[in-house]
């Protein structure tokens, strides 16, 4: 498991304790990646905070997004299974590296998974066309209102060129057309991008 943008680490702590053989926690901040390695430390028993051959080790390397950044990476750690990450499309400048970054490190039948709750300054959609330049699909799953009592669940809901259609309810959103009047966007979601077959 590759942790993208880590931060606290909390997403790669999960991982490690949800019992995945290996654990790659990353940010680009040398100063996050100080305080990351504490939090893995601290929460741990088993934990590197470099290059290592110890499988069960959760590591922390520095890792910025881009392709030469990236494909040096990958020579030292190889290609990942799965890559996650929250909050990661808050920067629209940002989109082009994080993406070139996933297609130089996810395993041809790899899954990236990110989980936005955070505003953007851009519409989701940028982001998904991003993805699609890099050929990579997307299906969207958001948290919807199952019952009466405020209980939720997760609804999967599908994306193609930067329109959603619900599973569940049969209807279209085009979010391009309902996208918030002001400079920063809203959405709370769980994205699962493969790469296009």
């Amino acid at each position: 498991v590759l942790e993208l943008g880590a931060g606290a680490g909390l997403v790669g702590l999960v991982a490690h304790w949800l019992g995945a053989m290996q654990v790659i926690s990353t940010d680009g901040d040398e100063q996050v990646l100080t305080n990351l390695r504490r939090n893995i430390q601290r929460n741990t028993t088993t934990t590197t905070t470099t290059t290592t051959t110890n499988k069960n080790a959760i590591q922390c390397p520095q890792l910025i997004w881009g392709k030469e950044s990236a494909a040096s990476f990958r020579e030292l750690h190889g290609p990942s299974d799965v890559i996650l990450g929250t909050d990661l499309f808050y920067m629209t400048k940002s989109l082009e590296p994080l993406f070139c970054t996933v297609d130089q490190l996810l395993t041809r039948d790899g899954i990236f998974v990110a989980v936005n709750t955070c505003a953007l300054q851009s519409p989701i959609e940028t982001a998904l066309e991003m993805a699609q330049r890099f050929g990579l699909d997307c299906t969207i799953t958001q948290k919807t209102t199952t019952d009466g009592n405020g209980s939720t669940g997760l609804t999967p809901i599908t994306t193609n060129d930067a329109t959603t259609s619900s599973t569940t309810t049969g209807t279209t959103k085009d979010h391009r057309n309902h996208a918030p009047s002001d400079s920063t966007h809203t959405n709370e979601n769980i994205f699962l991008f493969t790469r296009r077959k």
